[in-house]
């Protein structure tokens, strides 16, 4: 009998935390996904999903009848001008790589999903020709041009946003550099898609307890970063997907929604 009140006892704490966990978060429970690359053929670089991978993890957010909204409506449904839809989600990619918008932009349009990218915005170039690869210990990584980052803008799929000017961890950067990174990066932006920018993601999700007051003061609405240890808008969590993570999505949305619905929601 003990062992049973104890471990009713125990049930009864673990879905109190759950619920003030959700409560204190600044996006209610909303799941935020994060993915990097799909279809570069870097079969070193763990966060370089295959597109057929990606593909039926979109299926799975259908089954799941998810349905993804911008940034934009995340926050304008808090801040209560806005609803959302039952299930919402919301889907971003890191970095600016052009397979954003050769593989990715595709798929999502298939599923008639929308999604938010994080750009770099120095290594955007004005055509192919002169395209930045971006190499590190996975392999090359070519980057978008501003022409393609515009037909992405303005295909209704993606929203463009921010992720600082050269890609360098703001732990490696005094605050000075850090401001530079958050201010520059959303003029050139603006500037160059003639688009509004509101919000900011963390080269590597790294930042210092200083940068969030930098970033808001710079007038972004909210900030992501990876960490699962803060709940506070300009370090928001996103659940982070590599390759062979398609369990990490399920579960989130399973924290977030209890189980897919009874009838299916196929678009």
């Amino acid at each position: 009998m003990a062992l049973a009140v104890r471990a009713a006892l125990r049930r009864r704490l673990s879905l109190t935390a759950l619920l003030l966990l959700t409560a204190c978060s600044p996006t209610r429970g909303v799941p935020i996904f994060l993915w990097h690359s799909v279809g570069e053929g870097n079969l070193g670089d763990p966060y370089d999903l295959t597109a057929d991978e990606f593909d039926r993890q979109l299926d799975l957010l259908d089954r799941w009848g998810a349905h993804p909204v911008t940034l934009d409506r995340l926050f304008d449904a808090l801040e209560g001008k806005a609803k959302l839809p039952e299930r919402a989600v919301v889907l971003t990619f890191d970095d600016g790589r052009m397979c954003q918008r050769t593989e990715v932009l595709p798929l999502l349009a298939k599923h008639h999903f929308v999604a938010e990218t994080f750009v770099v915005s120095s290594f955007l170039r004005p055509d192919a020709a002169r395209r930045f690869v971006e190499h590190d210990a996975h392999g090359a990584h070519p980057m978008l041009t501003w022409p393609e980052l515009s037909q992405m803008a303005a295909s209704g799929v993606f929203s463009v946003e921010s992720h600082g000017r050269t890609h360098r961890s703001f732990h490696a950067l005094s605050a000075a550099e850090q401001k530079r990174e958050v201010l520059l990066s959303r003029a050139e932006l603006k500037l160059g898609l003639h688009r509004p920018v509101d919000f900011f993601s963390y080269p590597f999700g790294a930042f210092e307890w200083g940068s969030r007051n930098l970033v808001e003061q710079a007038g972004y609405r909210a900030a992501f970063s990876v960490s699962k240890n803060l709940s506070t808008r300009f370090a928001i969590h996103r659940v982070s997907i590599a390759r062979d993570q398609t369990p990490s999505i399920e579960a989130a949305l399973r924290d977030a929604y209890g189980s897919p619905p009874s009838t299916s929601t196929k678009r």
